[in-house]
């Protein structure tokens, strides 16, 4: 059993998008693994997800912390979402008052009996108690950034004041809403600057954005190359993870086949 934790180096790199992608694609190459999404940013975490919940991560925050709930009750509390075990985060707006690491740290402890893999949306709010407790569990961190100069700038303040302090690593990162641009930081540059391997970079895509935004719906339901890349990340991830490799065609990409679906 694995746990993936995504961060964002600033708001609105996408870590939720991001996220919820990678949680689809995975679940999509290993149909046999159980995946569990979980949102610990001090946020719902379901924008990209086209279901009504009914619960969320509220409803069985007592019963996690007391150490009574059992599996059973965690798997009702989510929503399976093509093929992702989604759990919606917090409804409360004030949420640091509520949750702290020790809640985390015993909902995984419950969720690793049963899921293989844990993909967590940490988001950018790495004072919160979710995510510094969503980060300290991790054995995989992967932070999500942009070309943006701003967002390297709140990753340097964010590494001073809390990553260094904690002792938190990142092993790579990926660089969500990439265009080729003189004027941004490039693959290259971002490498040279983080200091982190480049996973992949997602491309920017404004108009499928916002119907994907629209739709509630990830963009691998929109874009055939953002779904290639999401695929090669998650190649890599089942690798880091040591899963089983899975033979992959050119033309076989959950887009690809999303789109034979439409036509038959």
């Amino acid at each position: 059993m694995k746990v993936i934790t995504m961060v964002g180096a600033d708001h609105k790199v996408g870590t939720t998008q991001i996220t919820q992608s990678i949680a689809e694609m995975m679940a999509r190459l290993y149909p046999q693994k159980k995946v569990l999404r979980l949102p610990l940013d001090g946020n719902r975490g379901t924008e990209y997800i086209n279901q009504k919940f009914l619960h969320c991560i509220d409803h069985i925050r007592a019963k996690v912390l007391s150490e009574v709930i059992t599996v059973e009750e965690l798997l009702e509390a989510c929503n399976l979402y093509n093929g992702v075990y989604c759990l919606q985060g917090t409804r409360v707006t004030d949420s640091n008052q509520l949750y702290n690491v020790e809640f985390v740290e015993k909902l995984l402890g419950l969720a690793k009996k049963h899921f293989d893999l844990i993909i967590i949306d940490a988001g950018a709010n790495c004072f919160a108690g979710l995510s510094i407790g969503a980060m300290r569990a991790s054995e995989i961190r992967i932070l999500v950034s942009t070309q943006q100069h701003l967002a390297s700038r709140n990753f340097d303040l964010k590494k001073m004041n809390i990553f260094s302090r904690l002792e938190i690593e990142f092993s790579s990162m990926l660089i969500n809403k990439y265009v080729i641009n003189s004027d941004l930081l490039d693959s290259f540059e971002i490498n040279q600057k983080y200091g982190l391997e480049v996973l992949g970079e997602m491309p920017m895509l404004e108009i499928d954005g916002w119907v994907s935004e629209v739709e509630r719906k990830s963009l691998l339901h929109f874009d055939e190359k953002f779904s290639r890349q999401i695929q090669e990340i998650c190649v890599k991830l089942a690798e880091i993870c040591g899963f089983d490799q899975v033979e992959i065609g050119k033309k076989d990409t959950f887009f690809g086949r999303l789109m034979k679906g439409v036509r038959t």
